[in-house]
C-alpha cells in the first residue's frame, strides 16, 4: 500500500483495504513478487507487494499485517470513501 494511501485512510479513519482501487492491477506471482516489483521499477511502474497465498481449503481471508487478525473475505465490499463521503452528505443535513 501506498504510503499516503495509508495516512490519509488513517485521518479519516478508513479501512484501507476496503477503498476501491480503480485503476489498479492485482498480480499474484510465482516468486512472490519481488522480481515482478523490480522490473515494473526499472520502467518507471510503481508496485507493491501487499499480501500473499496460502493453500487451504477455508473461505479466503484478509490478514492483517499489525496484529494478524483474520478477516473473512466478504462477496460485497462497499467502498469506504463512498462510506465517508454519505456520512459527511448526512452531516450537513
Amino acid at each position: 500500500m501506498h504510503p499516503l494511501t495509508a495516512q490519509i485512510a488513517e485521518e479519516l479513519k478508513l479501512d484501507p483495504l476496503a477503498l476501491l482501487s480503480s485503476g489498479s492491477m492485482l498480480i499474484a506471482a510465482p516468486d512472490g513478487g519481488a522480481g515482478l516489483v523490480e522490473h515494473l521499477g526499472e520502467h518507471g511502474i510503481d508496485a507493491f507487494i501487499v499480501g500473499g497465498t496460502i493453500t487451504r481449503a477455508e473461505q479466503p481471508v484478509v490478514v492483517r499485517k499489525t496484529g494478524g487478525e483474520r478477516e473473512a473475505i466478504a462477496e460485497h465490499v462497499e467502498d469506504e470513501l463512498w462510506k465517508f463521503m454519505a456520512a459527511l452528505e448526512h452531516k450537513q443535513d
